[in-house]
């Protein structure tokens, strides 16, 4: 009898639909495809593509290649849109995931910034910080936790995240804070207030001040190796124990 052939490799993802790919100077690392949406100007975009070339710097693994609608997608790729949302002051953006690939982390996504809002922060200094948390939300920090079994309840109704990873960074990095939290064994505080949107999807901002992923950004922020732990616990590669942060 003639062998079986052997199945079709999948294609080769490509990144002619996208407007930049981070983390391409490192072979088989963490690709951000942008697809830029509005009026953006060339500094604004720069500020864009220092996030995600950024994240690329601390999430270095590959990840299992998505079929989307827009083709086979290494690793996500994200809609980055300049649009009106509720003017100056207001909600700056948001960011979400609208497909989850084979890996199971998110392999399409979207970022929002407020028109209105974009310049401030720009000339405040803090457009690639602004721009880097709503892409790790798009990745699903914080968006994906309950689904992935990663968030529990305390007896006295305290949000907590249950990562191995990140609970260790916790009782590390903000030692004198967990020293004195009664609950730091089951998990790292999760942000309780603000409504839809910030409750149950940040670091507590009360606990954790600047750091990146609470739910208020500031005009210094910190990117906590905490942060970069709890995507290790949601499956990601990462530098986590071995990056520093400014």
């Amino acid at each position: 009898p003639e062998p079986a052939p052997e199945p079709a490799p999948a294609p080769t993802p490509s990144y002619a639909g996208t407007d930049y790919t981070s983390g391409l100077d490192t072979p088989d690392g963490f690709n951000i495809g942008i697809i830029f949406e509005g009026g953006w100007t060339s500094e604004q975009r720069s500020q864009v593509t220092l996030a995600a070339e950024t994240i690329s710097n601390f999430v270095i693994g590959d990840i299992a290649d998505s079929n989307t609608y827009l083709g086979w997608v290494d690793d996500i790729n994200l809609t980055v849109s300049l649009t009106t949302i509720d003017g100056t002051g207001g909600t700056g953006g948001w960011g979400g995931y609208t497909a989850v690939g084979a890996s199971g982390l998110p392999s399409l996504g979207y970022v929002r910034i407020d028109s209105a809002d974009i310049n401030s922060m720009l000339n405040g200094g803090i457009l690639d910080d602004f721009v880097m948390h709503e892409m790790l939300h798009a990745m699903g920090f914080g968006t994906s936790w309950a689904g992935m079994g990663l968030t529990t309840t305390t007896s006295d109704g305290q949000l907590r995240f249950t990562g191995a990873n990140a609970t260790q960074a916790y009782h590390d990095d903000y030692a004198a804070i967990a020293a004195n939290d009664p609950l730091s064994a089951y998990g790292v505080p999760i942000e309780m207030d603000g409504g839809t949107g910030t409750a149950g999807v940040h670091w507590d901002d009360k606990t954790f001040g600047s750091e990146l992923m609470t739910g208020w950004l500031n005009w210094s922020n910190k990117t906590s190796d905490m942060t970069v732990a709890a995507l290790e616990d949601m499956g990601y590669e990462t530098t986590y124990d071995d990056f520093v942060f400014a």
